[in-house]
């Protein structure tokens, strides 16, 4: 409150939209920790996937049935078919791409791959939503990548195979993971943003585990014990709880602000990373961190509007 507080006496405002953003990159942030723990407890990424995408649906459908019934209706095909291709993407691509490339390189630089997305999303909020990105949005996204990307060079410490296909799978989780908001900011006000996440993960799990199968490798049903704590951690808040913040507040801002203030993940991530695994920070690694913080408050503000 006192940060709100803060820019509006600046003559700046926030709003919840960006605070509902904003919390759901800081939960997102904990998925490369749970998956690293997960992969060295010999669990696959394909199965890590499948496992999160499962547990989330028997979780949000448990809740939907007692509190929210109403949320397994849908309005005709159309909705149905809309939700299904976005659960291809959502679920199907991005759930094992990220993954993957946490594997073929690390956290941190999994993380940066992944914030490609703010490009994407770029883009596609010109192309397909008609929303201008403007002088200030235009430069916090420039500062928020190098910001990004500078966090992540400065991320060493701990000997890192980075891979060429663990790089083409994270530009992959950046594409995924610009529908999130394409289609968040699109579609969500009208479908509503619990049955949003509700039918995207009932109908992205069934069909990540068909794709598994067809490929050959079909997810495993032998998980140590001691490796179920982590799966719920990864599946209910950093996926459950995340996403369903994240669709409240999407609806509540611009696609390209909510992408420029979700950039505080990677930095979270590596940081966590820094901390967890023993790893340091260089001096780039900082400067990167302090480009980020800067571009994203720079991003997130409205400039308020002169009274006539």
């Amino acid at each position: 409150m006192a940060v709100i507080s803060l820019l509006k006496s600046a003559g700046l405002r926030t709003d919840a939209g960006v605070l509902a953003v904003l919390a759901a990159a800081l939960l997102w942030a904990t998925i490369g920790i749970w998956s690293v723990s997960l992969f060295e407890a010999g669990i696959t990424p394909l199965d890590v996937a499948f496992w999160r995408a499962t547990i989330a649906a028997v979780t949000l459908a448990g809740w939907a049935a007692v509190r929210r019934p109403d949320l397994f209706r849908l309005d005709g095909a159309r909705d149905l078919a809309l939700l299904t291709g976005y659960a291809g993407v959502a679920v199907v691509l991005f759930y094992p791409a990220l993954l993957l490339a946490i594997e073929g390189t690390s956290v941190a630089v999994a993380s940066v791959l992944l914030y490609t997305a703010p490009i994407f999303v770029a883009l596609g909020a010109r192309a397909w939503l008609g929303e201008r990105i403007g002088p200030r949005r235009g430069t916090s996204l420039v500062v928020v990548v190098c910001g990004v990307w500078a966090t992540a060079l400065g991320a060493v410490g701990a000997e890192v195979e980075v891979t060429l296909v663990g790089v083409v799978w994270g530009v992959i989780a950046g594409m995924a993971y610009a529908s999130y908001y394409l289609f968040g900011r699109r579609f969500v006000p009208r479908i509503g943003a619990a049955r949003t996440l509700l039918w995207s993960i009932l109908l992205g799990t069934p069909l990540l585990g068909l794709v598994l199968v067809a490929a050959g490798r079909p997810p495993t049903l032998d998980v140590p014990v001691q490796a179920w704590p982590a799966l719920a951690a990864l599946a209910i808040p950093s996926t459950v709880l995340a996403n369903g913040v994240y669709y409240w507040g999407i609806r509540r801002t611009e696609a390209n602000r909510a992408a420029v203030v979700a950039c505080v993940e990677p930095v979270m991530a590596a940081l966590l990373a820094l901390w967890i695994f023993d790893q340091r920070l260089v001096w780039l690694g900082w400067i990167g961190v302090a480009l980020v913080a800067g571009g994203v408050a720079y991003g997130s503000i409205r400039q308020r509007e002169p009274r006539r």
